[in-house]
């Protein structure tokens, strides 16, 4: 069988099936995960008898009343576990790793599209590996600015892929869309490039220039959003950034305002390790060491004022004024 090598967010995966969205590497003798998709569910195993409480599932329902996504923990006398379930209302999509995330089993039925599993696989359920892995993450778009990682946090709908999708029409290299991973080096925090994309709301890319939906991969086929490929060039624009880059600051988006303010303003360590703390990606896959981890990491970025309040307007014209805003501020 041939296989297909990746590394996204300092991970490297060695798929049985190719990744479009990946950026590929050559055959790697360091593997931190192997995957495994397999277009059947098995009939009996122990998918069969999850636990009947998850550790966590969405809030909505599908048409046959189960979450859209559930995550649970499986114990044996050999080993333990975690399952997460995707489901549609008819469809059902399975991930299970070990307890280290190093093996990654993915069962689907006939009738779901792979580039769904793709983007179940990319996002919620690499930031679960990650999280099995001991990393730091935060829900947050982070960009190259003057060769420091620049994060922006938020609420879901606070326009952080918008807001960096601005960026990279402005050449400004991507390292991710929705996870920042943090690492350590020197005791400096750095953030892994994650993979080449951007997921866009139709309504966004109708506001750029020269990109054609037709030409566009839907993220997922039940809704209205897609990818948008990033250039593995740099100094283009709709570039992405190619290394891992030191950490030069946290915006958090504050609500959209209706006049025409943009405004950058410091926060106490206590406001900011506040809204870090907001922004934990996956919070339910804590474990008591890497809560008190990702909590110390906040309060020292908090303490180093690394952390500030972005107020912007209510107005898709004004982005470019905001980029401008920001990026002056590391000059």
């Amino acid at each position: 069988m041939q296989y297909c090598y990746y590394e996204i967010y300092g991970l490297v995966i060695r798929s049985n099936r190719k990744i479009d969205q990946f950026v590929e590497i050559l055959q790697s003798t360091i593997i931190d995960s192997y995957v495994i998709f397999e277009s059947s569910i098995p009939r009996i195993s122990f998918l069969d008898y999850l636990n009947e409480q998850p550790i966590y599932q969405s809030r909505g329902l599908a048409k046959n009343k189960l979450p859209y996504y559930s995550v649970f923990k499986q114990e044996d006398n050999i080993e333990s576990y975690l399952v997460i379930r995707y489901n549609d209302g008819a469809n059902f999509v399975y991930f299970v790793c070990n307890r280290d995330g190093s093996m990654i089993s993915v069962f689907y039925d006939q009738d779901v599209l792979f580039q769904d599993v793709l983007t179940y696989f990319s996002g919620p359920i690499i930031g679960c590996v990650l999280r099995l892995k001991n990393k730091v993450c935060l829900h947050a778009s982070t960009v190259n600015i003057n060769g420091k990682a620049i994060a922006f946090i938020g609420q879901k709908t606070a326009g952080k892929s918008t807001l960096i999708a601005k960026f990279a029409e402005l050449s400004y290299p991507i390292l991710s869309d929705d996870i920042a991973v943090f690492n350590n080096v020197d005791d400096i925090p750095t953030i892994h490039r994650g993979y080449p994309c951007l997921r866009l709301w139709k309504k966004s890319i109708d506001n750029i220039k020269g990109i054609e939906i037709e030409n566009l991969t839907p993220v997922l086929s039940i809704i209205d959003k897609y990818y948008l490929p990033l250039s593995l060039n740099s100094g283009v624009p709709w570039s992405f950034n190619a290394i891992s880059l030191p950490l030069g600051g946290i915006y958090f988006l504050n609500d959209r305002n209706q006049f025409n303010l943009v405004k950058i303003s410091s926060m106490s360590p206590l406001e900011s390790f506040i809204k870090l703390k907001q922004n934990i990606y996956a919070e339910y896959m804590l474990s008591p060491n890497l809560m008190r981890k990702e909590l110390e990491m906040f309060g020292r970025l908090g303490n180093q004022d690394m952390v500030m309040l972005l107020d912007r307007p209510d107005d898709i014209a004004s982005l470019e004024l905001v980029v401008n805003k920001i990026v002056k501020s590391h000059d």
